[in-house]
């Protein structure tokens, strides 16, 4: 069977292997799930509802209010909720990063890191001339389903596809069948429809250029954030265990595992946004080139499997590590948890000493800021635990919709809006017509230019926008 002609099966693997690790570092080192749609929708969160609620409970409350000792639960919670933050910012790092070399970058690697803008004029159907028509419908509609699926999902690619098939999660499983067959569905049948004033699969073309080899030295360069988050912020940054039993040396010692948490989370962001860049899932055209499931594209040689590559590269490894490494101390953890709850308490003070060490061994490798692992553990012989219900379903529905119309879900999103803050080299074309182009124009055309420009930006800061949108409205 003949396959598309940038089908990057070494590339797309490579980058599969960047992304487990980064999945699998975050977990060992701050027991999160890598969830970019969850980390998303919570920084947006942080700052629209948790930061203004905060201020006002403090303006509203007494400054002589004592304030007690924060439980594991609450310092897992407020170390997630900083994960989120950072995470995101590598995320967005990473766009900066690849848009600033790209073309340095692109001539190595021997691939595109980003969709090409398009001059032909028949990719657009005749509605795309309204620029309301274009706002809505090009790129406010796909982006609140992405918003509001992933947000009634509880995950997008990342979470479910990528970590919870990892796991055999079974909600995973359920909403990554759901999700893809639906988007599949909705790639082939958009053709045909002309509802959009775009068309993913044919606004970025497929690559008509065979791809060849990265060059050693530029993927190695471009391992220098899992140094960092393997070596350097567990290691160096966190430092050995407290010097002894005093408040003051254990504060330090939470201090330092914060501080680590902080940049493994910014780290591995960044890390990920790299994998995401070399295994194509930038890339719309990449993305609805696999989902092109038809005998119609086989025939033709227009079905791109380059993205079950990254599922290779990405799913195997993570999942070895975790049931390997990662499970059994999930499951010592929450035993020791469960025989604490059972003693009396004059048993627990006895036992708080010796037991601590203990505790440590089977937390998370950052215990002082995670002490928690804060990963769900499925068993398939339960119903309670699946819970595979209506709202899971719809959710991933939803998001599949989305994600079929514009080949794009929130990590690749948020790469392209750092991207997009990088202006495109001055003799660009895209870039010379956009800047003699009114702001509707830019919008418009923004649909079909090249990362950089202003209308490209515009589009992509709309599209997250939209998503943000969607997640705080459920």
């Amino acid at each position: 069977m003949p396959v598309a002609v940038g089908f990057t099966p070494v590339h797309s693997f490579l980058g599969g292997l960047i992304l487990s690790s980064s999945v699998s570092a975050l977990l060992v080192q701050t027991g999160t799930v890598l969830g970019i749609s969850g980390f998303f929708h919570s920084f947006v969160a942080s700052i629209f509802i948790r930061i203004p609620r905060t201020l006002f409970h403090q303006l509203s409350s007494s400054s002589s209010t004592s304030h007690n000792a924060a439980t594991k639960q609450q310092t897992s919670d407020h170390t997630a909720q900083s994960t989120a933050r950072f995470f995101t910012l590598g995320l967005l790092s990473s766009g900066l990063l690849l848009a600033a070399g790209r073309r340095s970058f692109e001539g190595k690697l021997g691939i595109q890191l980003f969709d090409d803008a398009l001059s032909t004029s028949d990719i657009v159907s005749p509605i795309s001339s309204s620029p309301l028509t274009t706002l809505l419908l090009g790129i406010f509609l796909p982006g609140f389903l992405v918003g509001v699926g992933t947000k009634l999902g509880s995950g997008c690619t990342s979470g479910h596809f990528l970590c919870g098939l990892s796991r055999l999660s079974p909600r995973s499983i359920a909403a990554t069948a759901t999700f893809f067959s639906i988007a599949v569905v909705t790639n082939l049948l958009q053709p045909l429809a002309h509802l959009l004033p775009y068309h993913p699969s044919s606004r970025s073309a497929p690559s008509t250029q065979a791809p060849f080899n990265p060059e050693p030295l530029l993927l190695l360069a471009f391992q220098i954030p899992a140094f960092v988050y393997w070596v350097i912020s567990p290691r160096v940054i966190a430092g050995r265990g407290p010097h002894d039993d005093t408040p003051e040396a254990q504060a330090e010692h939470k201090r330092r595992h914060e501080e680590a948490a902080r940049v493994t989370s910014f780290s591995t962001g960044v890390h990920f946004g790299i994998g995401l860049a070399l295994s194509g899932m930038l890339r719309p055209s990449k993305v609805t080139g696999f989902l092109n499931l038809s005998p119609a594209h086989f025939a033709q040689g227009t079905w791109d499997p380059s993205l079950a590559m990254v599922a290779l590269g990405g799913i195997l490894p993570a999942s070895f590590h975790y049931f390997t490494y990662i499970l059994p101390k999930v499951r010592a953890q929450r035993g020791m948890q469960q025989q604490q709850q059972q003693h009396q308490q004059s048993a627990e003070q006895h036992l708080s000493t010796s037991k601590s060490t203990a505790a440590m061994a089977v937390a998370p490798s950052l215990s002082a800021a995670a002490p928690l692992w804060r990963v769900p553990v499925s068993q398939w012989g339960s119903l309670a635990s699946t819970r595979i219900d209506t709202r899971l379903i719809a959710g991933a529905a939803l998001f599949g919709v989305g994600w079929g119309l514009s080949g794009l879900c929130p990590g690749p999103v948020l790469v392209s809006l750092g991207g997009n803050t990088v202006p495109p080299p001055p003799t660009s074309d895209a870039g010379l017509q956009l800047s003699q182009s009114s702001p509707w124009e830019k919008l418009r055309d923004g649909l079909l230019a090249q990362p950089g420009t202003a209308g490209s930006l515009i589009a992509t800061a709309l599209f997250t926008a939209s998503m943000a949108i969607g997640g705080l409205l459920v």
